[in-house]
């Protein structure tokens, strides 16, 4: 199968603020900022909405205390890489900018969500379907500590909240858009496929792994039990719920073009493109 690019685009969004986080702590302070800026680079040339996520870079610099100074380099590194884009558009097609000619709402074939509750509750039903028993369970543990993270203003944690709200908030919007605008044709984003929700999930894992450690540690600590004993309960504990939710994941998504194309579909697509467009005089 061919893992698509919002997996990568993902990735590369993670890497970025774990550079852009740790970076002002490392004694190579500016080349961790370059790398962090090109990884955020990266991830927009895979998946071009994954640019939303750079609205939590100012929060990243606020809520860590990162001095100014180092958003420069930051930029350095993402300028580098779409730079690197921009020139191969300039010789390829003599115009830099070509990628946003092509950034129009898409078609889509079949049926378009027009009921409002339906798209506001997408990213539960979603996971119920696809993701597994054990990948909601864990959601649900993570609503539960991102509520926890405000009501206690942890603001070291605040990121994971604005992380989540402010990608659910923007997909609801896309959602809602073909609504308003009384579209029988195309959308913006196809949020009906779970690997669209993708970008939400780094920091519900992250919350929920978090909240069921500290909740096993609460609950662990009011019996007085051993510590160590208790820090080997957890790890087993999480290491479980990992298995469980990637096995039933795994079997979820082998055959299902959601999340993995298979086939060599793309590829015959190609050779009929080439086929069609080819100059006899050449």
């Amino acid at each position: 199968g061919q893992l698509l690019p919002d997996g990568l685009a993902t990735a590369c969004s993670v890497l970025g603020f774990v550079f852009l986080i740790s970076g002002d702590h490392h004694r190579n302070k500016k080349w961790m900022m370059l790398i962090a800026g090109a990884l955020f680079g990266w991830s927009y040339l895979s998946k071009e909405y994954f640019v939303i996520l750079y609205l939590l870079v100012p929060i990243v610099f606020w809520s860590y205390r990162i001095p100014l100074k180092l958003l420069f380099p930051f930029s350095i590194g993402f300028l580098i890489v779409i730079g690197l884009e921009f020139s191969i558009n300039l010789i390829n097609y003599g115009n830099p900018l070509v990628r946003f000619m092509t950034t129009n709402p898409r078609e889509i074939w079949g049926y378009i969500e027009k009921n409002v509750f339906q798209i506001f509750t997408y990213l539960p039903m979603l996971v119920n379907r696809m993701g597994g028993e054990g990948t909601a369970i864990l959601f649900g543990v993570a609503a539960i500590g991102l509520v926890s993270f405000i009501v206690k203003k942890q603001k070291k944690y605040m990121l994971l909240v604005y992380w989540v709200a402010l990608v659910y908030c923007f997909y609801t919007a896309m959602g809602l858009l073909p609504v308003i605008l009384s579209w029988d044709d195309r959308v913006i984003l196809r949020l009906h496929l779970y690997r669209y929700w993708i970008p939400i999930f780094p920091p519900l894992i992250i919350t929920g792994v978090y909240t069921t450690q500290q909740g096993i540690l609460l609950l662990f600590r009011k019996i007085k039990v051993n510590p160590k004993q208790v820090k080997k309960f957890t790890n087993i504990v999480l290491l479980s719920m990992l298995l469980f939710t990637s096995i039933r994941g795994v079997n979820g998504i082998k055959n299902s073009g959601k999340l993995m194309r298979n086939g060599n579909d793309h590829y015959l697509e190609l050779r009929d493109f080439l086929r069609e467009t080819d100059d006899p005089e050449q």
